[in-house]
């Protein structure tokens, strides 16, 4: 696991996303790149599954509240995963859909997965 404290950047918008995040203990911040508030995580979600899926860089933010335990995921590790639970990437989909259209709502969803 790795370790976050208090206002410290997990991911940054805009940068190149080499993996995904779990959310073991603590809360998170997603914030837009303008410093909209966009929503609160805590232990047992998840975040930096767009830019994996869409093969883009970063969207948002997302900055710790506290101390903060993530658990990181690889592209490969995650493509790994996919071909034993498919259901996964379908999952992982339609969460990142609804994410970069409340990030961006005028902003085309690209093709994932």
């Amino acid at each position: 696991p790795r370790v976050y404290f208090d206002g410290q950047f997990i991911i940054r918008a805009g940068t190149v996303g080499m993996s995904m995040f779990f959310i073991q203990t603590g809360q998170v911040s997603v914030v837009s790149p303008s410093g909209q508030h966009l929503a609160s995580l805590q232990a047992g979600g998840f975040f930096g599954e767009c830019a994996l899926l869409s093969s883009t860089t970063r969207i948002a933010h997302v900055r710790a509240e506290g101390c903060v335990e993530v658990m990181e995921l690889s592209r490969q590790e995650l493509a790994e995963l996919m071909t034993w639970y498919p259901v996964l990437l379908t999952s992982l989909v339609s969460s990142s859909r609804q994410r970069i259209q409340l990030v961006n709502p005028q902003q085309q969803v690209p093709k994932m997965g």
